[in-house]
């Protein structure tokens, strides 16, 4: 006697609830990429909604933490460099007046 009211205890109590189809199919999908459990996700679901984050199953708080692991981890990558496209430094238009033109054009004779 003792041991079937240790198992009723550990029972939880179920509900039914009707979803539309198309509520249905992404419910399906959702845990089928997860690997969730329909009941899962729906209790991780109303958990969230409810306000009781304390109450979501750990696969789902597993879950949460690898999307948000994710973002921190975006948000952390390094910058890489941009090159500089156009050189800053422009071509002499007037190369008379560079002293080293002279040099390199001078004649030798």
């Amino acid at each position: 006697m003792q041991l079937i009211k240790k198992l009723s205890a550990m029972v939880k109590p179920q509900i039914v609830v009707r979803l539309s189809p198309e509520l249905l199919e992404k419910l399906n999908k959702y845990a089928e990429q997860t690997g969730a459990s329909k009941t899962d996700v729906v209790v991780g679901a109303l958990s969230h909604y409810l306000g009781c984050a304390e109450a979501l199953p750990l696969k789902q708080k597993v879950a949460d933490l690898e999307v948000r692991l994710t973002t921190v981890e975006e948000l952390l990558k390094p910058v890489k460099p941009r090159g500089i496209e156009k050189s800053y430094v422009s071509r002499n238009p007037h190369p008379e007046n560079d002293v080293d033109y002279y040099r390199r054009n001078r004649s030798c004779n």
